[in-house]
């Protein structure tokens, strides 16, 4: 094995460990529902922007557009993003806006 074939071998272990553990890479994409580490549903993916997750107007109570910060994100697998605090914790942590000073 040639070390172009190793190296890049080695590029994708990482890029795979790196999707599942934090998401970022592709796995947090539009319309999945993302969820509190209680189960307790907060919103849905708008979109990323930078190193925040933008959730849907839809969704919000408030019909604005809140946001949360990627390291927030536990892990994302094909139906939601799940978050590492509680509904609680999320609700009050959440900002209004593009800026979040999470």
């Amino acid at each position: 094995m040639t070390v172009k074939n190793r190296l890049s071998d080695n590029v994708e272990k990482v890029k795979d460990f790196v999707q599942e553990h934090t998401g970022l890479g592709g796995g947090i994409r539009p319309h999945l529902p993302v969820y509190a580490s209680d189960g307790v549903m907060i919103g849905v993916v708008d979109r990323l922007e930078g190193d925040q997750i933008k959730l849907t107007r839809k969704e919000s109570t408030d019909d604005q557009h809140h946001y949360v910060p990627t390291d927030w994100v536990q892990n994302v697998d094909d139906a939601a993003v799940r978050l590492s605090k509680p509904s609680v914790e999320c609700q009050t942590g959440m900002q209004l806006g593009g800026s979040c000073d999470c």
